[in-house]
């Protein structure tokens, strides 16, 4: 999934969460002020992101005030949940088995 991509849906969700519609929703929209998104109800959009992308609970918890710090944090929580994890160390293997 491409950057954009990751945007575009993030923005969809999050416009979906507060019934708003896409093209009245620009990345400078500030959350609480324009869009009156209270804490509860940004709780409940990080919920809806973090479900639609497969994000651990533990991302997104930044303080957010505007659309576009809150796409960019998805599309950097998105990029690091795709990342492989460490695989295993090959040589501490090849080591322990010369040992015995």
């Amino acid at each position: 999934m491409t950057e954009e991509m990751i945007r575009s849906s993030a923005l969809r969700v999050l416009c979906a969460q507060v019934q708003e519609e896409p093209a009245h929703v620009v990345p400078e929209s500030h959350l609480e002020g324009e869009l009156r998104i209270d804490d509860a109800g940004l709780s409940s959009v990080l919920a809806a992101l973090r479900a639609e992308f497969g994000l651990p609970a533990d991302t997104l918890t930044s303080r957010f005030v505007t659309v576009r710090q809150v796409l960019d944090e998805v599309v950097v929580s998105a990029a690091r949940a795709r990342e492989p994890a460490p695989g295993p160390d090959h040589r501490a293997i090849v080591l322990e088995v010369f040992r015995h």
